[in-house]
């Protein structure tokens, strides 16, 4: 499994939604789990088959490819060759 750098501005974001769910809804317990299925997502994209090249044009002239978590979140990410 190739592995995976997750930018940083997509960590805050994570850790954004984290903090709503524990503030907003008062739930830690789900924040973690919500929080920990994220993070084990975006680990296990280095080991997958390339998906389709996203949709979005923006994102597809990048050459980036998108990854749908949980019906509602879009990961965009690039394949780099090993290094």
């Amino acid at each position: 499994m190739k592995p995976v750098e997750v930018a940083d501005n997509v960590l805050e974001r994570i850790d954004d939604l984290f903090n709503h769910i524990v503030y907003e809804y008062k739930a830690p317990d789900t924040a973690h789990k919500y929080i920990e299925r994220i993070n084990k997502f975006l680990q296990n994209l280095g080991g997958r088959f390339a998906l389709a090249k996203c949709r979005r044009k923006m994102w597809r002239e990048k050459a980036y490819h998108c990854a749908i978590f949980n019906h509602r979140w879009i990961f965009a990410y690039q394949i780099y060759d090993d290094r």
